[in-house]
């Protein structure tokens, strides 16, 4: 899934890359923003949290920049990867 160089682990660069790539899935209609009727299952409280500048869209920046911080929650050795373990009790927990 993530894991662009076949090492059996997750680095932070390849994670980013592939939130980077959800960002252009999700942005419709290519503003280069995400509203919230782009993100459907995103509560409002989620989305508000993600945008820092409360303009009621995401950047690129700011998508990428929320889904990061949730790497180092996914990596619970703290070992700077994550692997498909690490991802799969990460979804069971939220």
């Amino acid at each position: 899934m993530f894991d662009g160089n076949e090492d059996g682990k997750i680095d932070r660069t390849e994670y980013q890359f592939e939130i980077v790539k959800a960002f252009i899935t999700l942005d419709q209609n290519r503003d280069d923003y995400l509203e919230p009727k782009e993100m459907p299952g995103m509560d409002k409280s989620a989305f508000d949290k993600a945008d820092k500048d409360t303009d009621g869209r995401l950047s690129t920046y700011e998508f990428v920049t929320a889904d990061s911080l949730k790497f180092d929650e996914i990596d619970t050795n703290s070992d700077g990867f994550v692997t498909e373990t690490e991802i799969a009790g990460h979804q069971k927990r939220h």
